[in-house]
């Protein structure tokens, strides 16, 4: 049984990923932002792209693996280490979520998906005042788009729900 780690190749290759892998993603992750560009064909983002096709999937046990991997590959990929904590969030594991995406947001305090989970994971935690800050973040890069995500998203439920926390976040600071 072959295992990831130090001198070991990913689980999924990277070159035989490529063709199929990329056009899946695009086609999965729809409109795109400025935040949300296609990313360069390096190996760890042709990895977390599977990682992603497997969360999508409901894998999310084997979506962790390769984000993992991914990880390995490129410590320093914010939006890899994104989409680990989603991951790891889909999978309940909401601590290890919430300390993959402190390191997104590390590596990149601006990246607007990194915000939005740190907000999900807050309101997941009943820590509104958290989410609201994440969020607020968030809704600069992109308004709409992620208005329209928390509006639906039932992980603000437990903090007033997703029309609360998008209006409060809208508020102006005093």
């Amino acid at each position: 049984q072959h295992q990831a780690g130090a001198g070991h190749q990913p689980l999924i290759s990277a070159n035989r990923m490529a063709p199929t892998g990329v056009r899946i993603a695009s086609a999965v992750l729809g409109k795109v932002h400025t935040w949300n560009a296609p990313p360069a064909d390096t190996p760890a983002r042709l990895q977390s792209d599977a990682a992603l096709m497997l969360d999508k999937a409901g894998n999310h046990a084997g979506a962790v693996l390769l984000y993992q991997e991914a990880v390995a590959l490129d410590p320093g990929d914010a939006r890899i280490r994104t989409r680990l904590g989603l991951a790891l969030k889909h999978l309940g594991n909401t601590l290890e979520a919430k300390q993959a995406l402190a390191v997104a947001l590390a590596l990149d305090p601006t990246f607007p998906p990194a915000h939005y989970n740190a907000a999900c994971i807050a309101a997941l935690d009943g820590d509104r005042d958290t989410a609201v800050k994440h969020l607020r973040e968030a809704l600069r890069a992109d308004k709409d788009a992620f208005t329209t995500m928390a509006i639906g998203d039932k992980d603000f439920d437990r903090v007033g729900g997703g029309d609360a926390v998008v209006k409060q976040a809208l508020a102006p600071v005093h």
